[in-house]
């Protein structure tokens, strides 16, 4: 009988939250090493080959509830390691210490919000079947989202990205097969929000260099909000461009810390 995707399963850190994902591609991927020397003959011997070093690197995706979120947030921002098992049917495997390279949030008007997670690990060995997971209700854009931009107003965007890149070295193999170690080069969250260009809106628009504080807010029924919030939200001036349709205006921010507050902090999502 054939394996079926939708069996498939991913789980994140010893107590094995088993995440209901989507689009995963965390894995091994190795390559074969060959010698560049002139044979003789157009074809390629085996003899000239080794083995050579593999990678572990892939994500998922995935609509979280509000436990969840919390969880990946935490994971990506404090630069972390967690093991993480893939269930592919016909075999599990566990993925030893794995760290968020990229993070992404996002969400559109009438939909769900929507989790993009990418991972660098170091190491495959055999591991365990997953069971079903048990996941609670997704986040939904409305009326789940409130964002907050300069002077703690509430908009009301059309959609928006939250992004968090930790720039990983993912070929620090010195002597070794598999990566020596995970080490996280930088850390860069960025925010982009697409706002209707209205009067309430203007202030956003052309903003002092030191930018204004902000927060996105995520409340669901059951559970405490989860709040993101940020230090400073630097954002060059774009002016928005015109057609037939209404005009909208972009904001690519990108967060910073400011006096004591961190660029990115988040609290909350847990049961209450």
């Amino acid at each position: 009988m054939a394996s079926m995707g939708y069996e498939g399963k991913i789980a994140i850190g010893a107590g094995e939250t088993v995440i209901q994902a989507s689009n995963i591609t965390l894995g091994k991927r190795g390559r074969i090493l060959e010698r560049d020397g002139m044979r003789g003959v157009r074809e390629h011997h085996v003899r000239d080959t080794r083995t050579g070093p593999y990678n572990v690197a892939g994500g998922f995706t995935c609509e979280p509830s509000p436990t969840e979120l919390a969880m990946l947030l935490d994971w990506a921002i404090d630069d972390d390691s967690a093991d993480v098992t893939v269930d592919r049917v016909l075999a599990a495997y566990l993925y030893p210490d794995c760290k968020v390279n990229t993070f992404r949030l996002s969400g559109t008007q009438g939909g769900l919000i929507v989790c993009g997670v990418e991972l660098v690990g170091t190491t495959e060995e055999a591991g365990d079947a997953l069971d079903d997971p048990e996941s609670t209700s997704p986040y939904a854009y409305a009326p789940d989202l409130a964002l907050t931009l300069v002077g703690s107003s509430t908009r009301d965007p059309q959609s928006f990205e939250l992004s968090i890149d930790n720039q990983l070295d993912a070929e620090r193999f010195l002597n070794s097969l598999t990566l020596a170690e995970v080490n996280s080069q930088d850390q860069i969250v960025r925010l982009r929000a697409v706002l209707p260009f209205t009067a309430a809106n203007l202030a956003l628009y052309d903003q002092a260099l030191a930018g204004a504080a902000g927060s996105i807010k995520l409340s669901q029924d059951g559970f405490t909000d989860l709040v993101i919030s940020f230090g400073r939200l630097q954002v060059p001036a774009e002016s928005p461009p015109i057609d037939k349709g209404e005009i909208f205006l972009t904001l690519n921010m990108e967060a910073r810390a400011y006096g004591e507050a961190a660029a990115i902090d988040v609290a909350g999502g847990a049961g209450s």
